[in-house]
Formats: structure tokens, C-alpha cells, sequence
């Protein structure tokens, strides 16, 4: 004989309060839904309508939560959306209850931040720590029964959500920016703005326009302690200056003079000696002569070398002389073949203190030397020397010394204009 089939109806406290029989059905008038029964459990099991059935798909139901909440083992696949004008918080209840079935979409529409909170002690993405997801953001959350993962929602990522989000005017080295990884399937991943900075100029880059506000430098590649600063503090009128580069190329470190040698004399010497001082790589020369004194009135020559000082070289001194004239009267001329005259007896008195700067020029092609030199004496009068003269020899050193006696005090220099 067939078994009959028992149908009850009630509303939903009615239900709640009888113990069904094995294998009978009550109709829930309150939830509009069907309850079985297994003898034992009061109220039976409800079933899930057909608008309330999950068939497998991630966000089959949305539901809207204005206020605090508790994701439960009934909220597994839906979406579960945030929408409050100050903060809202979504609790995990523990993951061993949510089992390792359990993943939701987490969204969040309203003007508050959304916080997903952990339970206890329990982790989210390896942390012991809530999540805040702010205004028009979302995330995926899965759990494998001990613990949370999260996954952004790369289609969130719209221009609404980015200019909603709460803005930043400086970056710092360890803000993190999102990049999509094209060597690794367009993977969405996270790099440090000064990770950015130094993958930029890995490669050599062009840059249209560019304008560095307050200060700008060029560091050494090694350790960063050596500079190249721009001071613009010269410039005072509201322009702007440009350097025009020659059609060459310029190396910067040849611009200028240079201090190749000096040599103070502070107890009597015969002759003072600069050796490979000269070379082929400056274009001009100059010798600074301050406060010199001799031992007795003589002239003072110069001498080349072109061995390094071996040897000094007595011919070949072409136009050398020098005239020394006191304020309102006529020096004497000394002229000389055998060494440059740089000044005379009528300059050099025993009382005189002289100064001297004196330019020598090596052209390219003819290798050879010319100078001329203006005197100021410490000697109560105004003296000038001036000497002209000539050399066509590659010289390598100089020699300044006294026709009589020796150079008691004072300081030589050689200074030096590089090749542009």
C-alpha cells in the first residue's frame, strides 16, 4: 500500500513551536516557503525558494547592509553591499564555521569606509587585522577554513572610484602605486613610487620639457657624495639665461683656469723651478709674481726646458726684452737672447717688493710662446715693465732666476686654460 503524503500548514511561529514527523511537509504561511520534517527537529528544515536558490554563481544574491553585520555561513557566494554615511562594519564570524566553501564579494557604495574584521586572532591576507575598503571599492574574500584571502576587483578599478578616493599631494618612497605586470600575463601588482623613480631612468629616456622649481643636482653613480649643483642666485632679473653649447663637444673640467703649480719662497734661493708644468694639453698659460724681492738690484729672467728640466735651453729666446719705466722719466731697455727678460735692474731695486702677471700663449701648430707682462714696484714710484718674446721650441718647464745674487721672498704661480 502507497504511503500517504501529510501536508500541514501554519505560520511560521506554529511551525517553530512542532516537532514535524519524519517525511511531512508544513507550509510556512509567514515566509511563503515549504518545511520538512525528521521526527526530532522542531520547525523541520526550510527549504530555499526558487528566488533564493544559489546555482554556483559568485554574487547570486545581493544583499544591502546599512548597518554593522555578521558574515555567517548563509552569506557563501553572495554579494554583500555596504551602503552607510559613516563607518559600517562587516565581521567574519570564524573560518572553521564558514568552512572552506566560503567566498563572498565584499562592496562598498556608501560615503562611510567599510572595515572587514576578522574574529579573534584569526588572519586576513596573513594579518590579524580589519580591512578598510573605501567608498566605490570592492574585493573578493575566500576563506580555506583557518583563515581569510583577499582579491581585488580589477573592473572597480573605474575613473569614478579614483576621483572619489581621498586625494595625496606628495608621495613618499614607500607608497605603493598599482601597475599591470605585461611580462608576467597583465598580472596587477604593486611597486614603491621610488621603485618607480628608478625604473624610469634605467634606460636612456627622453623628456620634452622639464623645469626643476628651487634646486637641481647630478650626483655621482657610486655613492652619492659627489655633486653637480645649479645656483641660480646670480641671475637677478626675472629672465631666463641660456649657455649655447660650440658645435663641439666641451668638456666642462677645460673651462677656466687652473693652479698648476706654486712655489713660496721664504729663504733665499738661486732659482725657482716649475718642471712639466707646461704640456700640450692647456692653450694659455699665466705666471702670477707676488711681492718678489732679490738679494741686490739684477735682472730677472726666465729659462725653458724641454727635457724636463734637465737641461735649460740658452738660445733660440726670439724678441725677449723689456722695458722698465718709473712714473715721469724713461726706463732703460735690456733685451737678451739666451733667456726671456721678465725685469730689469731699474725695476728690481733691493727696496722693491714687485708683482707680475705675465700670459704665455702656445698656439697648436708652431708650439711656441709670447708674453707680456704689466708691473706695479713697492718701490715709492710707479714702475711698468713691459716684455715681449718668442720661443719655437715645445717646452716642458720653466726657470725664473736673477742675473746677480738670489730671490730672497715672495710667491710664484702657474696657472693653466686647458684645451676647449
Amino acid at each position: 500500500m502507497a504511503t500517504i503524503i501529510s501536508q500541514l500548514k501554519g505560520t511560521a511561529t506554529e511551525i517553530a513551536a512542532k516537532v514535524l514527523g519524519n517525511g511531512v511537509l508544513a507550509w510556512n504561511e509567514t515566509t511563503k516557503r515549504w518545511h520538512g520534517g525528521d521526527g526530532a527537529t522542531a520547525g523541520g528544515f526550510a527549504m530555499a525558494r526558487e528566488d533564493e536558490k544559489n546555482d554556483g554563481a559568485l554574487g547570486y544574491l545581493q544583499e544591502v547592509k546599512t548597518n554593522d553585520y555578521a558574515i555567517g555561513l548563509g552569506d557563501i557566494g553572495k554579494a554583500l553591499v555596504a551602503n552607510k554615511a559613516t563607518g559600517i562594519t562587516f565581521t567574519l564570524v570564524n573560518a572553521a564555521t564558514l568552512t572552506s566553501k566560503f567566498v563572498a564579494v565584499i562592496k562598498n557604495v556608501g560615503a562611510g569606509t567599510l572595515s572587514l574584521a576578522p574574529t579573534g586572532a584569526e588572519l586576513i591576507d596573513g594579518v590579524n587585522a580589519a580591512i578598510s575598503i573605501a567608498t566605490n571599492s570592492s574585493l573578493i574574500i575566500k576563506g580555506d577554513g583557518s583563515s581569510f584571502r583577499t582579491y581585488v576587483s580589477n573592473g572597480d578599478v573605474t575613473a569614478a572610484a579614483i576621483h572619489n578616493a581621498t586625494g595625496k599631494t606628495t608621495l613618499a618612497d614607500n607608497d605603493e602605486l598599482g601597475v599591470i605586470d605585461s611580462a608576467a600575463s597583465n598580472v596587477l601588482k604593486k611597486v614603491l613610487f621610488s621603485n618607480l623613480i628608478a625604473s624610469i631612468f634605467t634606460t636612456a629616456r627622453k623628456i620634452a620639457n622639464a623645469y626643476f622649481l628651487s634646486s637641481f643636482r647630478l650626483w655621482d653613480a657610486t655613492d652619492n657624495t659627489k655633486g653637480l649643483a645649479f645656483d641660480l642666485s646670480g641671475i637677478t632679473a626675472a629672465t631666463t639665461r641660456t649657455m649655447k653649447m660650440a658645435n663641439r663637444d666641451t668638456d666642462l673640467s677645460k673651462l677656466g683656469w687652473e693652479l698648476l703649480a706654486e712655489t713660496v719662497v721664504s729663504t733665499p734661493v738661486a732659482a725657482v723651478d716649475f718642471i712639466n708644468v707646461l704640456s700640450s694639453a692647456f692653450d694659455e698659460y699665466a705666471v702670477e709674481i707676488t711681492d718678489v724681492s732679490p738679494s741686490t738690484a739684477a735682472n730677472m729672467f726666465m729659462r725653458m726646458s724641454t727635457d724636463g728640466g734637465a737641461s735649460w735651453l740658452a738660445s733660440g729666446y726670439n724678441y725677449s726684452s723689456v722695458v722698465s719705466q718709473p712714473s715721469g722719466a724713461t726706463g732703460a731697455q735690456v733685451s737678451s737672447a739666451t733667456q726671456f727678460v721678465i725685469a730689469s735692474t731699474t725695476m728690481l731695486a733691493t727696496t722693491a717688493a714687485f708683482c707680475s702677471t705675465m700670459r704665455m700663449h702656445r698656439p697648436a701648430v708652431r708650439r711656441h710662446f709670447e708674453m707680456m707682462s704689466f708691473f706695479n714696484a713697492d718701490s715709492g714710484s710707479s714702475l711698468v715693465n713691459v716684455i715681449g718674446g718668442a720661443i719655437s721650441q715645445a717646452a716642458d718647464s720653466i726657470r725664473f732666476f736673477m742675473s746677480t745674487g738670489n730671490i730672497v721672498s715672495g710667491r710664484l704661480r702657474v696657472y693653466g686654460i686647458r684645451k676647449g
